[in-house]
C-alpha cells in the first residue's frame, strides 16, 4: 500500500513539473502585440534555414529582433499593425508546414477568414486590405509538393484582402553556402 502512495505522489510531482515547464516555455514564446514597426518578418522553419534567412533579411533592413517572429507566434493583431510582411517558410515532409508554423494557417482559417469574407461594417477589423506581403518558399523540387506550404500560406493570406507583391518566390534545395540570388525563382 505504501508503494502505491509513493507512486501516486511521484506521478503528481511529475505532472506538476511538466505543467510548470510548459508554462515557462509558452511565456518565452509569447510576442508583444505592440511592434512599433511597419515591417514584419515571419518564418516557418523545420531545420533553421528559413529562420536564418528571416533574421538576415531583418538585419539587412535594419529591423529590430522583435520584428522577426515564428509563424505560430504571429497573430492577426500583429498583421493589423504593420504595412508590409515578409513570410519565409519551408515545406516539410509531404507538403506540410514546419512545426513552428502549423498553427498559423489553422488560426487564420478558424478565426479570421470567416469574418474577412463578410462585408459587415463592424467586422472590417478582420480584413487586412492595407497589408502588402511577400513569400519566400523553400523546398525541394524532387518532392511532388514542391513549396506547397508557401503556396497554401499565400492562398490563406490573400483571402484576408492582403496584396501579394509579385509572386511567391520559390527556392529549390536551399544551401546556405551555395545558393545564389539567381537560383531563386518567382512563380
Amino acid at each position: 500500500m505504501q508503494s502505491l502512495y509513493v507512486t501516486v505522489v511521484a506521478i503528481v510531482l511529475w505532472l506538476v513539473l511538466c505543467a510548470v515547464t510548459w508554462r515557462i516555455h509558452r511565456s518565452r514564446q509569447s510576442v508583444e502585440v505592440k511592434l512599433n514597426a511597419t515591417v514584419l518578418i515571419a518564418y516557418g522553419s523545420q531545420t533553421g534555414n528559413a529562420q536564418t534567412i528571416a533574421k538576415n533579411c531583418a538585419q539587412a533592413l535594419h529591423l529590430p529582433e522583435k520584428c522577426v517572429i515564428a509563424l505560430n507566434n504571429l497573430t492577426f493583431e500583429h498583421l493589423q499593425q504593420v504595412e508590409k510582411a515578409l513570410f519565409v517558410v519551408s515545406t516539410y515532409g509531404d507538403g506540410e508546414a514546419p512545426d513552428n508554423a502549423s498553427l498559423f494557417i489553422k488560426h487564420m482559417q478558424d478565426k479570421c477568414l470567416p469574418y474577412a469574407k463578410q462585408k459587415v461594417r463592424s467586422l472590417e477589423q478582420y480584413a487586412l486590405e492595407h497589408l502588402e506581403y511577400s513569400i519566400i518558399a523553400l523546398g525541394d523540387s524532387s518532392y511532388p509538393d514542391f513549396c506547397a506550404f508557401g503556396f497554401e500560406l499565400n492562398q490563406v493570406v490573400a483571402k484576408t484582402g492582403a496584396q501579394l507583391l509579385g509572386g511567391v518566390i520559390t527556392v529549390d534545395n536551399y544551401e546556405p553556402h551555395t545558393t545564389q540570388l539567381a537560383d531563386i525563382t518567382p512563380t
